[in-house]
Formats: C-alpha cells, sequence, structure tokens
C-alpha cells in the first residue's frame, strides 16, 4: 500500500506560507521567540503585579490613616462626654446639696418636739 505523502506537504508549505506572511520566525530559531517571549509576558505579568501591590498598599495606608483619624475622634468624643458628665453630677450634687439644706432648714427643731411646757432658745434667758 503506497501513502501519498503530496497533501501533507502542501500542507506543511501553507503552514509555511502563513508564517513567512504574519511574520513569525520560521525555522531552528523559533525556540529563541518563544524564551524572549516568556521573559516578556513574566515582566509584564510581574509589572501588573507590582502595580496591583501599589494599588493595595495605598488602600491600605488610607484605610489606617483614616482608622487612625477615626480613633482619635472617638477619644475626643469620650473627653467631652467625661467633661459633661462631670459637670452634670456637679450640677446633680449641687441640687441634692441645695435641697438638703432648704430640708433641714424646713425640720421642726428638736427642742420644739419636746413636751416641756417652758422651751429655753438661745442664750437661755
Amino acid at each position: 500500500m503506497a501513502i501519498n505523502a503530496k497533501p501533507g506537504m502542501e500542507t506543511y508549505g501553507r503552514i509555511l506560507n502563513d508564517a513567512r506572511v504574519e511574520g513569525k520566525l520560521i525555522g531552528a530559531k523559533h525556540h529563541l521567540h518563544d524564551r524572549h517571549m516568556k521573559k516578556y509576558m513574566a515582566r509584564i505579568s510581574n509589572l501588573k503585579t507590582l502595580e496591583h501591590a501599589r494599588e493595595v498598599k495605598a488602600q491600605k495606608s488610607a484605610v489606617n490613616k483614616a482608622r487612625k483619624s477615626i480613633n482619635a475622634a472617638k477619644e475626643r468624643i469620650a473627653q467631652v462626654t467625661q467633661a459633661d458628665q462631670q459637670a452634670a453630677d456637679l450640677r446633680a450634687k449641687f441640687e441634692r446639696m441645695n435641697r438638703t439644706k432648704l430640708a433641714d432648714t424646713l425640720k421642726t427643731p428638736q427642742w420644739a418636739t419636746d413636751d416641756r411646757k417652758y422651751k429655753s432658745v438661745g442664750n437661755g434667758l
């Protein structure tokens, strides 16, 4: 049985012509092209990775700055709240003292509650 090699050679010739038209390397130098292409693709991938890493770093930095400013604001709010609370506590204490003072002045003195007929007040005269 004889095998006709002509269709295979025509296919090979068509592949070579297409490669020449497209400007691809033909022959034994294709491995050089592949090596350079791999280096180039690796470099491009690395650059994209570095660019993405820079963006992530910038975003993390912005988040950290925002978190620090939020914490500082919370501290300031806590200080103001504490000062207001102290002022409110002092006002409440002052009101309690005034109430007790008023209540003490309105109380009946001890000598007025005794059952004695004669009460001595003041210097005793």
